[in-house]
């Protein structure tokens, strides 16, 4: 394990559904070119970038309810677990990839992206965070989020969980330790 002063530890993890469907939020600036760079690492790994059904039903049923509302939401409304969102076969994402860099959570789109995050971690949906650091591809420092991140989102534990930091540029032909 590797970590940082005042930062989460890395963590190697893999993914637990075979294979691996990954939705990146249009409202996550920089999430689809990374999905598609892990996806060409990883060919096992599938990318998707339309809203899942599940986490539109949540937000549909919530009207942006706190979190621990669209949990209790998302049970009352529950689909079959292997296919929760109604997706075609294979094509149910079983993990939402919070890309982290300079312009995660700012602005209308920022908004946006935490509504799909708490959807998401209602709805079950495992969250893969991959943290941009090379600057030349609008990454950051990971204290940034401290202050850029929702505070319920916060409270709630989303920077709790393990992250992966990456090169991008240098390392997407490698294949990647995701964190889930």
């Amino acid at each position: 394990m590797f970590s940082r002063a005042g930062e989460v530890s890395l963590q190697r993890k893999g993914f637990t559904k075979s294979p691996p469907v990954l939705y990146a939020s249009r409202h996550n600036p920089g999430a689809s070119t990374a999905a598609a760079l892990l996806c060409a690492g990883i060919p096992a790994l599938k990318c998707v970038e339309e809203r899942p059904m599940l986490i539109a039903e949540i937000l549909m049923a919530s009207g942006g309810e706190p979190e621990a509302q669209l949990r209790a939401e998302s049970r009352r409304n529950s689909r079959d677990r292997r296919n929760p969102g109604g997706e075609a076969a294979g094509t149910a994402p079983s993990h939402l990839l919070l890309y982290l860099a300079h312009e995660t959570w700012v602005g209308a789109a920022g908004e946006e992206l935490a509504r799909e995050v708490r959807a998401a971690r209602a709805g079950g949906l495992r969250i893969v965070m991959l943290h941009e650091n090379d600057a030349e591809h609008g990454g950051c420092e990971f204290s940034r989020f401290f202050a850029t991140t929702p505070g319920d989102l916060i409270q709630g534990g989303v920077h709790s969980m393990a992250k992966t930091e990456s090169r991008l540029g240098r390392a997407a032909a490698r294949h990647h330790s995701l964190l889930t």
